[in-house]
């Protein structure tokens, strides 16, 4: 799929940030950072995000069972005007289920004075304790979202079965529910079928850049040696910046998605897409096709060269280019009369 495709998707979503396989603690503090770099959201209701935010993620790293299968966990946030939603999904062990329903099922029947008493009770240890991911977190998701979650189990093999979980936050009652947005399985679905292990699509200010950055670096981390390294630290660097300062600015955000996708050869493919002024089109794409076009020593030379006259235009790209090897393409599509989508594709 196109990274276009899949920016059109989401269109009508103001953020989508989807994590699939390589959980760990050290990510949690990057997510949480990524929901403070979001401006358009009440610091009210950012606050009880991050704690959802938290409490799915931390989840799915202390209770998922261990299968062979690649892509056994997800994880996503998102959001659409006044509507916000989490969804988690970890394996367990089916011995878990039985009982782990039951908990969920009983915390919809609690009045919100009940479920603090459960709380209260849950602290001391007497209850909700079930190793499939019932506890404390599940009753403060209750009480935060002020909703039950809603909850589904799908069966992996005989001894396990995938847990998944979801969340609505409203900053309203009686928000409509906008139709036009995908369904979470819809993007399970998308994200697996074409190897992506992380999305983002939202305003990449500068802000938001360094936050996802550092959930990447925990992210190739976790791939392994061959991909933790500095080039694909440097591109990461290189291709979030490109975007944040090149993005088209409308109705004050620079929207813009990113990707992470590994490839059927085994390589990993970053991929930006953001808006862009039609006026630039034939600069930005004349500018592009002299990088593409040089090989290695021609690259050098032009990278040297633009290095010692501290160009308008930037090195950004022609580092791109260097950092993967002249492994460098892109794609525009028209969007409407005042913009174009610039998808940037880099494999390594």
């Amino acid at each position: 799929m196109k990274i276009f495709d899949l920016f059109l998707k989401l269109e009508q979503e103001d953020f989508c940030l989807a994590y699939l396989d390589y959980f760990s603690d050290s990510s949690t503090d990057a997510l949480i950072a990524i929901q403070d770099a979001r401006t358009n959201t009440q610091k009210k209701i950012r606050k009880k995000i991050s704690f959802l935010v938290t409490e799915c993620f931390q989840n799915i790293v202390r209770h998922a069972a261990e299968t062979t299968l690649e892509f056994d966990k997800f994880f996503a946030v998102r959001s659409a005007g006044k509507m916000h939603s989490i969804i988690a999904t970890n394996p367990i062990r089916k011995k878990f289920q039985s009982e782990l329903a039951d908990n969920i099922d009983h915390l919809a029947t609690l009045s919100p004075e009940e479920l603090r008493a459960a709380y209260l009770n849950a602290l001391d240890g007497n209850s909700f304790s079930s190793k499939g991911g019932a506890g404390l977190g599940l009753i403060e998701m209750a009480r935060k979202s002020k909703k039950t979650p809603l909850y589904s189990f799908s069966p992996i093999n005989d001894k396990i079965v995938e847990f998944r979980l979801e969340l609505s936050l409203e900053e309203e009652e009686n928000t409509e529910k906008n139709e036009k947005i995908i369904s979470g399985d819809q993007l399970i679905a998308i994200l697996k079928k074409n190897n992506t292990l992380l999305i983002q699509k939202s305003d990449f200010s500068h802000g938001a850049v360094l936050s996802l950055f550092e959930l990447l670096e925990n992210s190739l981390n976790q791939i392994g040696k061959s991909a933790y390294d500095t080039k694909k630290l440097y591109l990461l660097i290189e291709m979030l910046q490109n975007m944040s300062n090149h993005a088209a600015e409308t109705e004050g955000k620079k929207n813009g998605i990113f990707s992470l996708r590994k490839t059927d050869k085994g390589e990993l493919l970053f991929q930006t897409g953001n808006l862009v002024s039609n006026e630039v089109i034939p600069k930005t794409k004349a500018y592009l096709d002299s990088i593409i076009s040089l090989d290695a020593d021609e690259l050098n030379k032009r990278y040297k060269h633009e290095l010692r006259k501290e160009s308008e235009t930037g090195i950004g790209l022609l580092e791109i280019s260097k950092l993967t090897n002249q492994n460098l393409s892109y794609e525009i599509d028209q969007v409407d009369a005042t913009h174009s989508f610039l998808a940037i594709n880099a494999h390594i």
